[in-house]
C-alpha cells in the first residue's frame, strides 16, 4: 500500500513536468499500476478488518467516497488550473498521496479486527478441541492453504461475480465518454453545465451505494445485484431518449442508483467467496475485481 501510494505521487508529479508524448505515456502507466495496487490493497484490508456479514455496508462506503472523489475531483482540478497554471491540479494531487502515504503509518490496529480475530481464535480452538480424535480434520484446518488464483478463477460464483462487475463497468463506461458529446449537440449545453450534468448521475449513485450495501447484507448479494442489472437495463437506454433537461435529469439519476445496485454488493461478495474457500485469498480475488471492473 505505501509503495503504490508513493508511486502514485511520483507518476502523478511526472504528469505535471512530462515534455513529450513518452513521458506521459510512462507517467499514465506508472499511475495506472499505483493506482491498481492501492486499490487491491485498500479493498483486502477492509475484507480482513471487518467479518463478512458486515461488508455490504462497509464496502458501500468506500464505493461512496471514491465516487464523491468523481464529484468533487474535477471542479477542484478546473479551479486550479484556472487560477494558478497547468501543473497545479497534479501537484494538489500528488500532496493528496503523500498525505495519504503518511497518514497510513500511524494507522493503529482496528478494535473491530482485534474482536473479529479474538472470534476466530475461540472458533477455531473449539474445532480443534473436537478433532483431537480425528487427525485427517485437524490436518485440514491446520495445513490448509489459501486459495490460488487460479483456483478463484475455476471458481462458478467468482465468474459469475466477475461477469456482473464486467457488465456493470462497461454500461457506465459507455455513458460516460459519449454523454458530453450528447449534451452539447442536442442540448446545446456549455462544459460547466455539462459538469454540473454528471453530478445528476454521481449524487444518487453515492446514496444509493450506501443503502443498497446495507441491504445486500440482509437481502443477499445475487438478489440486489440482480435486481439491479434488470433496472439499469431499463435505465440506460431511456437517457438517449430524453426529450428535455428535466427527462434527463430524472433518467440520469435512474442510471446512477441502478449502476450502484449492481457494483455494491460485488465487493462483499468476493470475500464471501474467498470465507467459503478457506480464506486468506483477499488480495487475489480483489486483483481479480480490478481486471474485470478495467
Amino acid at each position: 500500500m505505501l509503495i503504490g501510494m508513493l508511486g502514485l505521487a511520483v507518476a502523478t508529479v511526472l504528469f505535471a513536468y512530462g515534455q513529450n508524448f513518452l513521458q506521459l505515456l510512462l507517467a499514465r502507466m506508472g499511475q495506472g499500476v499505483a493506482g491498481g495496487v492501492s486499490w487491491t490493497i485498500g479493498l483486502c484490508m477492509i475484507a480482513d478488518i471487518y467479518p463478512s456479514h458486515q461488508l455490504g455496508e462497509v464496502m458501500s462506503r468506500v464505493l461512496s467516497f471514491n465516487t464523491l472523489g468523481f464529484l468533487v475531483g474535477p471542479p477542484i482540478g478546473g479551479l486550479l488550473f484556472t487560477y494558478f497554471s497547468a501543473e497545479t491540479p497534479y501537484l494538489f494531487c500528488a500532496a493528496l498521496a503523500l498525505i495519504d502515504l503518511f497518514a497510513r503509518l500511524f494507522i493503529k490496529p482496528s478494535k473491530i479486527k482485534k474482536e473479529h480475530l479474538a472470534e476466530e481464535v475461540d472458533v477455531t480452538t473449539a474445532l480443534l478441541d473436537e478433532s483431537n480424535n480425528n487427525s485427517q480434520t485437524q490436518n485440514n484446518l491446520v495445513l490448509k492453504k489459501p486459495a490460488s488464483i487460479i483456483q478463484l478463477m475455476k471458481d462458478p460464483q467468482l465468474i459469475v461475480t466477475c461477469m456482473i462487475v464486467l457488465i456493470g463497468a462497461t454500461i457506465f463506461s459507455g455513458i460516460e465518454p459519449t454523454l458530453p458529446i450528447f449534451l452539447e449537440t442536442k442540448f446545446f449545453l456549455e462544459p460547466n453545465l455539462i459538469g454540473v450534468i454528471f453530478c445528476c448521475i454521481i449524487v444518487p449513485n453515492m446514496i444509493s451505494s450506501l443503502i443498497f450495501g446495507k441491504l445486500s447484507d440482509k437481502f443477499g448479494r445475487k438478489n440486489i445485484s440482480f435486481i439491479g442489472l434488470i433496472l439499469n437495463g431499463l435505465a440506460a437506454p431511456l437517457v438517449g431518449y430524453s426529450f428535455d433537461l428535466p427527462s434527463l435529469i430524472i433518467f440520469l439519476g435512474l442510471f446512477g442508483i441502478t449502476t450502484a445496485i449492481i457494483m455494491t454488493p460485488t465487493l462483499a461478495e468476493m470475500a464471501e467467496i474467498v470465507e467459503r474457500l478457506g480464506g486468506g485469498a483477499n488480495a487475489s480475488v480483489y486483483a481479480l475485481y480490478n481486471v474485470s471492473y478495467s
